[in-house]
């Protein structure tokens, strides 16, 4: 068996997964309230696992500070961008990226953080691009082994 996951700290998970059921198309698996007062979300995305966590300094769990860098970020491939970066304008999310078309490259892309403090970025393929021609848009050799997009 074979899988991945990924967990977020956020300061609340049954309103955290409001909002991401809000911004993006998500299938809800479960919610979990143990009689400690910790509550943790489930949902799954294009078929990854998400879970969320509330917030426990105890444990040493602490949710995304506005003020701190993101040096990490989930990157979906969406079907429609206009529509996923829409929703999550909408929401309350900050803009990093608007969405800008990289032509060479055929895709759309966008860049934001949410209003929990999660940095998201969202890509259509719009036409299928060869590995050579991926190559010479980036203008260096790119490892043949890799989809880059």
């Amino acid at each position: 068996m074979h899988g991945v996951e990924i967990d977020m700290v956020v300061p609340n998970s049954i309103e955290a997964l409001a909002l991401y059921k809000q911004i993006f198309d998500i299938e809800i698996v479960g919610e979990i309230e143990p009689e400690s007062g910790m509550k943790d979300t489930f949902f799954k995305m294009y078929g990854v696992g998400f879970h969320l966590l509330d917030e426990d300094p105890d444990q040493q769990l602490f949710a995304p500070k506005k003020a701190e860098a993101r040096p990490m970020w989930v990157k979906l491939t969406v079907p429609n961008i206009e529509e996923v970066y829409t929703r999550a304008m909408d929401a309350g999310s900050t803009e990093i990226q608007g969405i800008d078309l990289l032509e060479a490259l055929g895709l759309g892309s966008a860049v934001f953080v949410d209003k929990l403090g999660y940095k998201w970025m969202l890509q259509q393929k719009h036409r299928e691009v060869s590995f050579d021609e991926r190559s010479r848009s980036f203008g260096e050799p790119m490892h043949e082994e890799v989809d880059y997009y």
